[in-house]
């Protein structure tokens, strides 16, 4: 059975205000430890 490739499209870091846990750089490690070739960064209300 093939896996069908994933990639996380609304992640939120720590740099929008309020909604966000994580630094950018742990979001794109965690992803890479799991596997994930991509994901979206879709901070709001940001100057980032």
């Amino acid at each position: 059975m093939t896996s069908i490739p994933y990639a996380e499209l609304q992640v939120t870091s720590n740099f929008t205000f309020l909604e966000g846990g994580s630094h950018p750089e742990e979001l794109v490690m965690t992803a890479a430890r799991l596997g994930h070739r991509a994901i979206a960064i879709t901070d709001r209300n940001s100057l980032a």
